[in-house]
């Protein structure tokens, strides 16, 4: 049996969760209640616990450090926190501790049932207790799920093939309950504001709560529905009788003031709901998918705390016109690598996709991740680029699939291609050195023959226009100026130390306009060469 440990400053707290369940239902037992966080410590430390339900804030011991000191006692306690909404900073900390779920002040018998049950299944899972039957009966739950997940995956998210099914064959198929009725899709959208630890600490977590709260609003007035988590999209669908349009839609009002609720401790994050199509027919229910994307997206050009999105048309985009226009202003900056440049041309790229008539979220949900592939394409053009690099498309796509607004994800293109740049730069300068070197080198010892940009550049492994910006910047002066000087300098010896006339001079080291050699050797030394030979004779 489970043993469980109650941990609350507030008698009535603790009295409510020790009676507001049958405990035994669950395998569990309650050996010890505690009004203080020493007295949970000490309690812990006797007992050592399977389950501990404790208070985020409490006298002697903060929640924090009890959690703590309990994790160390029985790591592999399972620790659900009870937060008030106040406590909502504490309560995120906690679940960086490695707290399993938490229970919102005032507790509901359905939330604290479902919890416990979610523990015992962790638990029985952790210690394979489970007899044979018990075993079966869990693969069988667990088959059900993963077919169901098929039909999202092979059936309803499939863009290769249409699908004609009966409800029978989905039922015999997907394990679904489906029956004659209206069949409805719908989308729970979660934006992150943000990417660092507590993204990645809280999101199973957030996760499990939305569809704990789908679910237990939705069975009661449903045939049968079910969700599928992928990414940062919760999908679902619904199957429910004619008579039950209205109160589905306000059962989903309810579902949004729980969501601002979660939104409340889950502060990083933004929540939005999009309402598919309704349908008589099943195999309709891919168009509702569709109709749901279309809908929600449309928060990205008017965001929201939390809203229902529903019946929303597609806009449209002049999308060839803009990439073209977009991928002309990159080609400059991709080749110099220049990051600001390139930066510049995405602000300007925002300024005319809001400025289109027909502009709206689903529009530009689908043209930014495509303006970031028509970059990746100028780069490949335009260099060399490593194998980790040619990943880019995808990882763009989900990191911009995180954001909730039009100017999020115009930042996240400003910064996906900046980011590109300014780390292919890096790389490229750490390695210019030697190519530098031996364009140099090469002009050292061929400055008598004809000497282009190109061929300088082709020697080198660069393009010219990446080249000529490269050597500037390593050299201090262009590649013209280099050139030149050497050529200078290799006649102001021959002046110097030979008889031969300015004329064969000029030929010899590579110049083949004798007013151009005048000119250039003025413009360096200061004097013409006749002025110079005199000086030295």
């Amino acid at each position: 049996m489970i043993k469980v440990i109650v941990a609350d400053d507030e008698i009535r707290v603790c009295n409510l969760v020790c009676n507001l369940v049958n405990w035994e239902s669950f395998n569990m037992k309650i050996v010890g209640t505690a009004h203080d966080g020493l007295s949970a410590y000490e309690l812990i430390e006797k007992e050592n616990p399977d389950l501990i339900i404790t208070d985020i804030r409490m006298p002697g011991m903060d929640g924090l450090t009890l959690i703590s000191k309990a994790k160390s006692i029985c790591p592999e306690a399972e620790i659900i926190i009870i937060s008030g909404y106040r406590d909502f900073e504490y309560a995120q900390n906690a679940i960086r501790y490695g707290v399993n779920d938490y229970l919102l002040k005032p507790i509901k018998k359905d939330e604290l049932e479902n919890t416990l049950l979610n523990m015992k299944n962790a638990w029985e899972k952790r210690v394979e207790t489970l007899n044979e039957t018990e075993k079966l009966i869990g693969q069988l739950k667990s088959d059900k799920g993963q077919l169901r997940e098929f039909f999202f995956q092979d059936v309803l998210m499939n863009n290769s093939e249409e699908y004609s099914l009966s409800i029978e064959d989905i039922n015999k198929r997907y394990c679904f309950s489906f029956e004659e009725g209206i069949f409805q899709a719908f989308i729970i959208k979660l934006d992150f504001l943000c990417l660092d630890k507590y993204f990645e600490s809280c999101t199973a977590v957030l996760k499990r709560k939305v569809q704990e709260i789908l679910h237990r609003n939705l069975k009661d007035i449903c045939i049968d529905q079910e969700c599928y988590v992928k990414h940062c999209w919760v999908f679902g669908v619904m199957n429910y009788k004619k008579s039950n349009i209205e109160a589905i839609r306000k059962q989903f009002m309810l579902i949004a003031n729980e969501m601002i609720s979660l939104k409340s401790m889950f502060q990083q994050v933004d929540m939005n709901i999009g309402l598919g199509s309704v349908h008589n027919d099943v195999n309709s229910l891919k168009e509702s998918i569709k109709n749901a994307i279309i809908s929600v997206n449309h928060r990205l050009i008017a965001p929201s705390y939390i809203r229902i999105f529903q019946n929303e048309k597609a806009g449209k985009l002049n999308t060839t016109k803009l990439l073209e226009d977009f991928k002309n202003s990159i080609i400059t900056p991709v080749e110099l690598l220049d990051a600001k440049a390139a930066e510049q041309a995405v602000i300007k790229l925002e300024k005319k996709v809001m400025a289109e008539p027909e502009v709206d979220g689903h529009a530009i949900y689908l043209f930014v991740p495509e303006a970031f592939n028509y970059f990746l394409h100028v780069l490949r053009t335009a260099h060399t680029i490593s194998e980790d690099q040619k990943q880019a498309s995808t990882r763009f796509k989900e990191i911009s699939e995180l954001c909730g607004s039009y100017k999020e994800i115009f930042d996240c293109l400003r910064l996906g291609i900046s980011n590109t740049l300014t780390t292919l730069f890096n790389e490229r300068r750490q390695s210019v050195a030697r190519p530098i070197r031996n364009a140099k080198q090469y002009i050292q010892e061929n400055y008598m023959e004809s000497i282009t940009l190109d061929m300088i550049s082709a020697i080198a492994g660069f393009n010219s226009s990446y080249f000529s910006a490269l050597f500037k910047k390593e050299c201090g002066m262009s590649f013209v100026e280099y050139l030149s000087e050497v050529r200078i300098k290799k006649s102001k010896s021959l002046l110097k130390e030979t008889d031969l006339s300015i004329a064969e001079i000029c030929c010899m080291v590579g110049y083949q306009d004798i007013k151009h050699f005048n000119k250039t050797f003025k413009k360096i030394s200061g004097v013409s060469p006749a002025e110079f030979r005199k000086l030295y004779s």
